[in-house]
């Protein structure tokens, strides 16, 4: 029979071991560690900027007393401002209806730079696009009357002007139904982000 005294000698012994063991294994587990930071990040959101010019209605009084057949022609400049890259679209975002809008006959087209509103430089300007060619005011209503159906895409990231050459033309083939009758429409560049 083994006494208490040899009993608890054995259990020092075996205690000693482990508490040793740990000891050592915990110290095999040591490494070298270093951590690096990265501190006072900031974000700032760009701008979406665009005017036009002239700002009143294109044609205010050229249109007045109109026959078939008739046409006459004004420019406007827009001019992106932004400091991100963004892409500026035409639309028609209203039209008054009525027996003459489907026979006012719009040509739209762009070219680069500043032009003046008769379009008397138009020549001088670079880069023509056609925007739209002959689309009654009632189908630009309809079919190009939200930035998703635009007309005329272009991009920039920084200050471009472009000057849209906006044509009407009453069809020749306009009824006598249309005869004293008034339509207008609205226009608007947009440019998303």
């Amino acid at each position: 029979m083994i006494g208490r005294p040899a009993v608890l000698i054995a259990l020092g012994l075996l205690m000693g071991g482990l508490l040793s063991g740990a000891l050592v294994w915990r110290s095999t587990g040591a490494a070298f560690t270093d951590t690096t930071g990265n501190t006072g990040n900031q974000w700032h959101s760009g701008q979406v900027s665009i005017t036009s010019a002239p700002g009143s209605a294109l044609f205010a009084l050229g249109g007045a007393n109109l026959r078939p057949g008739d046409t006459a022609d004004q420019c406007v400049t827009v001019t992106y401002t932004g400091n991100v890259l963004a892409t500026i679209k035409l639309y028609q975002n209203a039209y008054t209806a009525s027996g003459l809008a489907q026979y006012i006959q719009m040509t739209v087209l762009r070219r680069d730079g500043t032009g003046a509103a008769d379009c008397s430089d138009w020549a001088g300007l670079a880069n023509q696009s056609t925007v739209t060619t002959s689309s009654d005011l009632v189908w630009l209503s309809t079919n190009a009357n939200t930035y998703a159906t635009g007309l005329g895409a272009w991009t920039a990231s920084t200050t471009t002007t472009k000057t849209y050459r906006f044509t009407y033309t009453l069809s020749s083939s306009a009824p006598n139904s249309a005869q004293s009758s008034t339509t207008g429409a609205s226009y608007t560049w947009e440019a998303q982000a």
